[in-house]
């Protein structure tokens, strides 16, 4: 993680050699991986820590009170560091008091021998103080840092051991810079000086310490103060060998300001200059460069120095007060601002380090390579132009692929911006003392301030207001921009100004910031900038040791927030993870058949690229398929369609989604019976639309019934999704009851049906399949939703169609072309950063027209005959074949409800009779979510909850897997629900 901040405590981690020597054994035997959580914290991959903590509580992988404290401390600082501190916060509202006995070694002598103390990792104390000054109570954080430095200095106190007091100073003294930081931050100024004072006067000269005095001195006028401290700096510098590029680059920056302050401008860009020839990484020389030659009148060069540092460097794209400014230099020259900012939003997508490869080992040495490597081989990749900087291009990756061979890069230069928080941050580490008078003293002028406050306000109530109002100009996306004490002679905003002119005429009123080592010196504000904001990335990168890390906004739209993640894929991307980690899980989690794409089906697609059809088709599908849709449809399903009635997409599930987006309004209900496929809730969310859900029984075979269908319609009602066979119960509609139902449409002018039919050729005699639009009066109110992907086992292909009246089909098709262009503009970065939020919605995102190649598969496909021949009959008989083999076997468990499926190939059984059981390492299983987590965890089987279709009180089985396989695994879930029998309370 970064060495900013405390890192969780470390704790043994159990041998390799045991997971898994019994297929059978419980997970709890494997490694909680603590060292590769370390790892992904050292590369900031924070997203990939919450998923694996996460991981570890579902399958009750941590089994000590030591074990939940070192996971708390990884989430919570992971959910730090990407912005979502409210979160965070309710992950440490779980502690009730960091004191309680419950968190002390000796409660646990069986546990752990001959220890005692607090097992609390420090990072969750500096956590505690930290959070609420994220979410806006700076105070209640500051009360919190001086408690945190009490709790310090009593443990050095008591501390007689010569490394236990290294550690606990260091403590100490990271406390003490966020405390002055906070006090930084309020414009507390000589509070600081008091504290940095009292740090240096127990004899400890360092140098970023020295600086930031120097950086105060400043602020409140004292040039002669500033120019000793920075003084002191440069000449520890000239001294020093260890670290000699850092220290001097520190003393260059410090006379570079001092340059400023006498408007010296040309002096302070020679000293960046050598700044950012011994560091082509050092932001800040790079960003106050190019802001000296604006201030020179040289806007061109200026906006070069940062182009050109992007070119060379790319994780400069990953500091946002570069990023701004350039914005606001390219609005200052009246060049085409929007093109140039969506080229750096690109940019920084692509050095985002969430998706970091964490096959990385962690080396210091290797990323050492690494880092030399990005510095001296990125500047002879790129082009002069922003649309060709493709940042990790196949030469990068041959460079550094040297480094660990078979382990490539998702986000190469990463590891170089790593290196340089690493590399500078030691000095951080290595501030000063400050003595115990600072608390009184603050404690003093916090009253003093108070009262002067309240006695100003008394007298000119207006005042504060008035500051407020043009401060609102000035919201930069910067945590420091609420500290504007600067500089009057800058031009910066100050509260009590040196020189009359605070202006300057030779400075334009840009926007624009200056960064020393530790703050953000924010100039007169544009009101053109005062409108940008920078693309909604958790990116936080430091430069050098600033006091602050930046802030981005990094909100979701309601409509997404609302979303709710997949339960199928998160259950079978966990399942593939333990596979691959050398779990032998059963994995009966996922909707696809496991059968391979019929052999004529796959040899039209390989023809199609063989002969060259690799172009753009027509957004609604090529003629050939979709003539060849209409003749199916006449000829399976009574339906008559021309082709313009017939809209050719990435499968059905991209299908549905158009179809709800055409014909629902904000407002509208779309009604879904349940239990129902785990999208269509969410797609009626993402089309700002209601969904309405109508649960339905077992002992009803999960049919609607028809009265109370029309029970719960109203004017309100738009869209009613039927779908049968169904997903998850494998329910067929007779056509009786869908006549039923479509009387009662029929009444509710507004009301339209989607008929998904996606698994209409896979079902058991004497079932038959019926399609809705087929019956009287019903064509013109039904949406038809088809696909490949089931019946001929192409689920790769990604293929699907809609069938409708035109008008409805051609707004779909209007969506299909353009709309993916808009919902990408908008919100790329927040579905690339944050795709934990999304689960299996990604494929809901849709692009433009299907695949040429899949098309050509498609028309193959619906030329095998009636239903699919003979291809589709096979494996219809495997899936029946299945479906009796499981139905029997669950049918001789005691309390097992079973509806049988008619269609598709999911058996959704009623396990409710073993929730309410008690499991020693488990805790209670008390829903479908926390037994199926079990079998996970116990049986090694994946299943999915009923909870995710909308009833709790059953799981979904895919018998889409061999009968060898599914008799494996019956086995293992009797054998793990056998010991629940007994745990049930009476």
């Amino acid at each position: 993680m970064d060495s900013n901040s405390p890192q969780p405590e470390s704790t043994p981690v159990p041998p390799s050699s045991d997971p898994l020597t019994n297929q059978f054994t419980s997970l709890n035997d494997l490694a909680h991986e603590l060292t590769s959580l370390q790892d992904l914290a050292n590369r900031g991959s924070w997203l990939s820590i919450v998923d694996k903590v996460n991981r570890a509580r579902s399958l009750s992988l941590l089994n000590t009170p030591h074990d939940h404290l070192t996971y708390l401390a990884y989430i919570v600082l992971s959910l730090t560091k990407l912005r979502r501190f409210q979160e965070a916060q309710t992950e440490l509202d779980s502690l009730d008091d960091f004191n309680s006995h419950h968190y002390r070694y000796e409660t646990y002598p069986k546990i752990y021998h001959n220890r005692s103390g607090s097992m609390v990792p420090f990072s969750l104390r500096w956590l505690h103080a930290l959070l609420p000054i994220k979410l806006g109570n700076r105070q209640e954080g500051l009360d919190r840092f001086y408690l945190l430095l009490d709790f310090v200095r009593e443990k050095l106190n008591r501390n007689g051991n010569d490394e236990s007091v290294k550690v606990w100073r260091r403590r100490e003294v990271f406390v003490v810079n966020h405390i002055i930081n906070q006090h930084l931050s309020n414009k507390e100024l000589s509070v600081c000086i008091d504290l940095i004072d009292a740090l240096i006067s127990r004899g400890n000269l360092d140098p970023v310490l020295l600086s930031k005095l120097g950086y105060v001195q400043m602020q409140i006028g004292d040039l002669d103060g500033a120019n000793v401290s920075f003084g002191k700096v440069e000449k520890i510098a000239s001294e020093s060998v260890e670290n000699e590029s850092g220290l001097r680059n520190l003393a260059s920056r410090n006379k570079a300001l001092v340059y400023l302050v006498g408007k010296d401008y040309l002096s302070a860009v020679r000293e960046y200059d050598e700044c950012i020839e011994r560091d082509a990484m050092d932001y800040v020389a790079i960003n106050n460069k190019a802001i000296c030659l604006m201030y020179l009148r040289d806007l061109a060069d200026s906006i070069k120095v940062l182009e050109s540092s992007l070119e060379r460097v790319p994780t400069v794209a990953l500091n946002e007060t570069l990023i701004v400014n350039l914005c606001s230099m390219y609005e200052l020259a009246y060049v085409n601002h929007s093109d140039n900012k969506r080229t750096l939003n690109n940019w920084i997508a692509r050095v985002a380090p969430d998706d970091f490869d964490s096959s990385l080992g962690n080396s210091e040495d290797r990323l050492s390579k690494c880092f030399k490597l990005v510095r001296n081989e990125v500047g002879t990749m790129l082009s002069n132009t922003p649309s060709e900087a493709v940042l990790y291009s196949s030469n990068l990756r041959s460079v550094l692929a040297v480094l660990k061979k078979g382990a490539g890069f998702k986000v190469i230069a990463y590891a170089a911006s790593v290196l340089v928080v690493y590399h500078h941050w030691n000095f951080y580490l290595r501030s000063v003392y400050c003595h115990d008078a600072y608390a009184a003293r603050y404690k003093q002028q916090k009253e003093a301030r108070s009262y002067k406050t309240e006695a100003k306000e008394n007298q000119n109530p207006t005042t504060t207001n008035t500051t407020n109002n043009n401060n609102k100009n000035a919201n930069l996306p910067s945590l420091m921009a609420a500290s504007t004490s600067s500089i009057s002679r800058l031009g910066f905003r100050h509260h009590q100004p040196l020189v009359p002119n605070s202006g300057s005429p030779s400075q334009p009123s840009g926007s624009v910031s200056f960064l020393s080592g530790s703050h953000c010196f924010y100039f007169k504000p544009l009101e053109a900038t005062s409108q940008l904001q920078l693309s909604r990335i958790s990116v936080v990168v430091k430069a050098e040791s600033r006091s602050e890390e930046m802030q981005v906004d990094t909100s979701l739209s309601p409509r997404v927030t609302a979303v709710k993640p997949s339960k199928t894929v998160a259950i079978t991307d966990q399942a593939t993870a333990l596979a691959q980690a050398g779990v032998p899980v059963i994995r009966l989690a996922a909707g696809e058949p496991d059968f391979d794409t019929p052999a004529v089906i796959a040899e039209a697609g390989i023809n199609a690229i063989r002969e060259g059809y690799t172009r753009y088709t027509p957004n609604a599908g090529t003629q050939e398929l979709r003539v060849a849709i209409c003749q199916k449809l006449k000829e399976e399903n009574g339906i008559s369609y021309k082709p313009d009635e017939v809209l050719v997409s990435n499968g059905a599930k991209q299908s549905i989604y158009q179809a709800i987006l055409a014909v629902c309004s904000p407002g509208d209900e779309v009604i879904i019976p349940a239990p129902f496929w785990v999208s269509y809730p969410e797609m009626a969310r993402l089309a700002d639309a209601t969904p309405v859900i109508l649960p339905t029984s077992i002992s009803e075979n999960f049919l609607l019934d028809s009265k109370q269908l029309e029970s719960k319609l109203n004017e309100k009602s738009r869209l009613l999704i039927l779908c049968s066979p169904s997903n998850p119960t494998g329910s067929v509609y007779p056509k009786k009851l869908l006549e039923e139902i479509a009387k009662i449409v029929a009444k509710h002018p507004r009301l339209l049906v989607l008929s998904d039919e996606i698994y209409e050729h896979i079902i058991y005699a004497p079932a038959t399949h019926t399609s809705f639009a087929s019956l009287p009066g019903m064509w013109e109110r039904t949406l038809t939703v088809n696909g490949f992907s089931k019946a001929f086992a192409m689920t790769g292909w990604r293929l699907g169609y809609l069938a409708g009246p035109k008008h409805f089909v051609a707004a779909c098709n209007k969506i299909q072309s353009q709309a993916a262009v808009a919902i990408l503009d908008d919100y790329y970065f927040s579905i690339r950063t944050h795709m934990s939020y999304f689960g299996g919605l990604q494929n809901a995102l849709f692009t433009s027209g299907a695949s040429s190649i899949s098309q050509k598969a498609g028309v193959a496909a619906l030329g095998l005959g009636y239903a699919g021949g003979e291809a589709v009959s096979t494996m219809v008989k495997a899936f029946r074949e299945r479906r009796d083999f499981l139905i029997k076997s669950f049918g001789e468990m005691e309390g097992v409800g079973i509806s049988e499926p008619l269609g598709a190939f999911y058996l959704f059984i009623d396990f409710s009779s073993y929730y309410g059981a008690e499991v020693e390492g488990y805790g209670k299983i008390e829903d479908s979510d926390s037994l199926c987590r079990y079998l996970l965890d116990q049986a090694q089987v994946a299943l999915v909850p009923g909870v995710a279709f909308g009833d709790d009180s059953c799981i979904r089985i895919s018998y889409a897997a061999s009968l060898t396989t599914l008799q494996a695994a019956v086995e293992r879930i009797k054998k793990a629900l056998l010991p629940l029998k007994s745990a049930i309370p009476v």
